[in-house]
């Protein structure tokens, strides 16, 4: 399998993320890879699977593998330092 084109892009349809299976809006910011494997078909990263992609070794497993634990550990990180944010706001 080889990646011939990479790029950031502000998607016009939903998709679902190739690295976590989580269903993105049209308008989300995305990584999209356009692949060759026999025949060429392309596939979308979330931000957080962007960055736990980054942070992955080639032996990794993509989809539903290491690649999908360590996003959504990304995004539970995320979303407790939204929280706390908002309890700061409270005190």
């Amino acid at each position: 399998m080889d990646v011939v084109g990479r790029k950031v892009v502000k998607t016009r349809a939903a998709h679902v993320c190739f690295g976590c299976g989580r269903k993105f809006e049209r308008g989300t910011m995305m990584e999209r890879s356009c692949v060759f494997d026999g025949t060429p078909w392309t596939c979308y990263l979330c931000e957080s699977c962007q960055k736990a992609s980054a942070e992955l070794g080639w032996q990794d497993e993509y989809g539903f593998g290491d690649l999908r634990e360590r996003a959504l550990e990304i995004e539970s990180a995320k979303m407790d330092g939204k929280e706390k944010l908002h309890a700061d706001d409270h005190d």
